[in-house]
């Protein structure tokens, strides 16, 4: 599990994060990146980023598809054979 998750200063629907619901909404991303945060209940756990196809290493940034529709976000958490997938679906409005 994860017990943060923080997507910049961005809202995210439903909030506050919770651990156990494995999928959120950004309907309108406010910046041009963000940074991504994800703090994992075990510290030996393996975080893993990516988004449009490429990996966001944790704690780094993400620029956001500027066209009208939603975007996942992917976090993967790893301990051992346990996985968990958070996803968080980003717009940000066209230019």
């Amino acid at each position: 599990d994860l017990i943060a998750l923080a997507v910049g200063s961005e809202t995210m629907t439903p909030s506050p994060f919770n651990p156990d619901k494995l999928t959120y909404t950004i309907a309108t991303a406010t910046q041009e990146s963000d940074k991504i945060e994800a703090t994992p209940a075990q510290a030996t756990a393996e975080v893993a980023i990516s988004y449009n196809g490429k990996n966001v290493r944790n704690g780094g940034s993400v620029t956001w598809l500027a066209d009208n529709t939603a975007h996942p976000l992917i976090i993967t958490v790893k301990k051992g054979n346990a996985v968990k997938v958070y996803t968080v679906n980003v717009t940000k409005a066209s230019k």
